[in-house]
């Protein structure tokens, strides 16, 4: 995530707070998709996978349970992640 994303995702959490408003980001890196291997060869995506502390990069999924658990009414609290 780019530093500047980073400032104004803890500023508009910090300014939100007391309205309601809930500041968050997804900022999922690599992630397996079509484009991914258009771009590199499964051999580099191994190399680059084994790098992530995980042992792989994301899948699609990833990030969107990610953006769902951000959504939830029951998890009110996370604000400027």
């Amino acid at each position: 995530m780019r530093f500047k994303d980073k400032t104004v995702i803890l500023t508009g959490s910090s300014h939100g707070v007391g309205k309601g408003i809930r500041v968050n980001c997804v900022g999922p890196g690599l992630i397996a998709t079509g484009a991914t291997f258009r771009v590199f060869t499964q051999e580099m995506v191994d190399g680059m996978g084994a790098m992530i502390p995980l042992g792989h990069i994301g899948e699609a999924q990833d990030v969107s349970n990610a953006c769902i658990f951000l959504v939830l009414t029951e998890i009110n609290k996370r604000n400027g992640s």
